[in-house]
């Protein structure tokens, strides 16, 4: 379970609704609320492990560099975050891969993620131009 800017992978997104089609032990959820959502990333590995931290699942994330993961070998502390975890499972926009509505707030996403990334691209391709521009006026 994690927020959507933990997933800012399409293809990790993916892999994570196919292996939970696949297996019935393993659950995918991503929590669309955005400035309302929790920043960290819950991994729970039954009987009684718990792995939480903020670390995203990017190249630059999985290296430790700016962000943290704890990995918890403790019954009761499992049991706990099981008990939290399904009251954040219950929120509005809050949603398993297999709701339909994961479906609909993931195209919302991938639209977003397209629009952001043209803009990004205008803005470089602006800043190249002009710099581009002052290198040959010299």
């Amino acid at each position: 379970m994690g927020t959507i800017n933990a997933f800012s992978s399409i293809d990790l997104i993916d892999f994570c609704i196919e292996e939970a089609e696949e297996n019935n032990n393993f659950k995918f959820y991503i929590d669309f609320r955005y400035d309302d959502s929790v920043h960290w990333k819950l991994y729970m590995i039954k009987p009684d492990i718990t792995v939480i931290g903020s670390v995203n699942f990017t190249q630059k994330g999985l290296k430790f560099i700016q962000d943290m993961c704890l990995y918890i070998k403790n019954k009761e502390l499992y049991l706990d975050y099981l008990k939290e975890s399904a009251e954040v499972k219950a929120l509005d926009k809050v949603f398993d891969c297999k709701n339909e509505n994961f479906n609909n707030e993931l195209k919302n996403i991938e639209k977003t993620f397209k629009i952001q990334n043209l803009v990004k691209f205008k803005l470089y391709r602006f800043k190249f131009g002009r710099l581009f521009k002052k290198r040959n006026s010299t």
